[in-house]
């Protein structure tokens, strides 16, 4: 990786990542906005079992950006995987505004999430800002939209955790010069509601990382990345359902793993089975060890949860999912000209999904390499 920008998107394309909106198996409690209350009031109509929002996390630092490629994956999220939400990420204020018009005129749930890596907390709050007006403008017009101010802040921005970048400071986080770090973060995030308020008012989450111990009291709902991996498989559910007894929403805002034999094991660090720093032919990534490519074993993303929920008083609406993406099953990995590192483009996912047993090779753009998987997407 030659960058943590890099680094960070490959980590976010190595990921079948999704969320999924709880409301609490007892009273949810009132949020701050209406937006919120019409959440909570809509998940505790459900089942326990109940997927009520499904969507894609769409990345918008991607090499190749023009507005018809934007409006062809955001309609195939709608039409063809039948989605009603998605996630915009990014760094750049026009490309999520571009998009998130997009999206909500589709009639999608549209949260935004600036991501700005390695910046400082004054550089993040400015940014920030910036994004929230631009969400409370497009909320002016479509009422269905949210606001994330973050996500693993203690790694992914500098000040928070000593290190140059975000691996340094994820090795750092046990080590004596990172204590305090949990205070220093809530300082944080409590600076950043506190930006936001006055400029969005829809609903506001936060991504943590498990390793986060957040304050939610300003937040109208609370949001975590909850990877299920070899070492949680006993306690994944006792953890999600604890997650519920802050009494608001609760939104799982990554969770899932790669799709080669063994990546359930790894949960949210399967990425790693690529090695991105050495010097294979251009285009291309090596791989650490051989991994075999998986079949249904790589579909469980959101099935466990799907599981769980059934009576356990657990009740989920799944609001995003990823969309599965073969980084360790490509060596080159290519899909029309949207993304270097992932092999089919959401559209093209949609229709593996329609066709499950359908000849990948057909759907990959001219030089790319068929992935025999039987079950790509989990939606």
């Amino acid at each position: 990786m030659t960058s943590p920008l890099i680094g960070r998107r490959t980590l976010l394309a190595g990921v079948a990542a999704a969320s999924t909106l709880c409301a609490t198996a007892t009273a949810t409690a009132r949020a701050r906005t209406p937006n919120a209350d019409d959440a909570a009031a809509t998940a505790s109509s459900r089942t326990p079992a109940s997927l009520t929002y499904k969507g894609v996390n769409f990345d918008t630092d991607r090499e190749v950006w023009r507005t018809e490629y934007v409006r062809r994956e955001i309609a195939a999220v709608k039409d063809q995987l039948h989605g009603n939400a998605v996630l915009l990420l990014g760094h750049r204020l026009d490309r999520l505004a571009e998009a998130a018009s997009i999206a909500a005129a589709h009639g999608l749930f549209v949260w935004l999430e600036p991501r700005q890596f390695d910046q400082d907390a004054e550089q993040t709050l400015a940014f920030l800002a910036s994004v929230a007006r631009a969400a409370e403008s497009l909320r002016s017009q479509y009422p269905r939209v949210g606001l994330s101010i973050g996500t693993e802040l203690t790694i992914f921005m500098s000040g928070l955790v000593p290190g140059k970048d975000y691996e340094e400071r994820g090795q750092a986080l046990g080590r004596p010069e990172s204590a305090g770090y949990q205070e220093r973060l809530n300082a944080f995030l409590g600076q950043a509601v506190g930006t936001v308020r006055p400029l969005f008012h829809g609903p506001v989450t936060y991504g943590s990382g498990d390793w986060e111990q957040v304050d939610w009291h300003g937040f109208d709902v609370v949001g975590a990345n909850l990877y299920r991996n070899g070492d949680n498989m006993t306690s994944y559910t006792r953890a999600l359902r604890a997650l519920q007894r802050h009494g608001k929403p609760v939104v799982i805002t990554e969770f899932g793993c790669c799709t080669f034999t063994g990546a359930g094991e790894q949960g949210g660090l399967g990425f790693t089975a690529v090695d991105w720093e050495r010097e294979p032919p251009p285009g291309q990534g090596r791989l650490r060890a051989r991994r075999a490519r998986a079949g249904r074993r790589g579909r469980g993303a959101a099935g466990p949860l799907r599981g769980r929920a059934r009576g356990r008083g657990v009740r989920l609406q799944l609001h995003r999912a990823r969309l599965p993406v073969f980084a360790a099953a490509l060596p080159r990995p290519r899909h029309r000209q949207l993304r270097t590192r992932q092999d089919v483009s959401v559209r093209n996912a949609a229709r593996l999904r329609r066709n499950r047993a359908v000849d990948t090779q057909a759907v990959l753009p001219r030089g790319g390499r068929p992935v025999p998987l039987t079950h790509p997407l989990v939606l």
